[in-house]
């Protein structure tokens, strides 16, 4: 063998071995975007491709035939979703309710009302630690 030889083929086993220490200290995988749903599913998505396929077929034929299969799909949608959806969002205390220090509820008709309640709750909490 040759110095040119040998000086290949030694380049050619560093070279080896350091991309094989990246790829083991670097992997090549996606990282989960921050705004990306951990819920939402493939399955859910195919459904959700089919009623919106259903949909436009319904608002362009305006066939009594294709809104029931629309209506149909969306049911099987909802129903999905609801089972995937997390829980906390589906809560009642999620929307128009809030609770004050000592766990009273209050529960909200409109956003105006709910609004007037967060403000009085969340002073009650406030003012409730200090000495009078």
């Amino acid at each position: 063998m040759s110095h040119p030889d040998i000086l290949e083929r030694s380049t050619q086993t560093v070279t080896k071995v350091l991309c094989t220490a990246f790829l083991k200290s670097c992997p090549i995988s996606r990282t989960p975007k921050p705004n990306r749903s951990t819920w939402w599913t493939p399955e859910l998505g195919q459904i959700r491709k089919e009623t919106r396929r259903l949909y436009n077929r319904a608002k362009v034929g305006n066939c009594q035939g294709d809104w029931n299969a629309y209506h149909l799909g969306f049911k099987i949608f909802k129903k999905k979703w609801k089972k995937i959806w997390p829980a906390p969002l589906r809560s009642p205390d999620f929307v128009g309710s809030t609770k004050d220090r000592e766990g009273k509820s209050y529960f909200a008709k409109d956003s105006q009302e709910y609004l007037q309640l967060l403000g009085q709750t969340r002073s009650l909490a406030v003012t409730k630690g200090l000495p009078q």
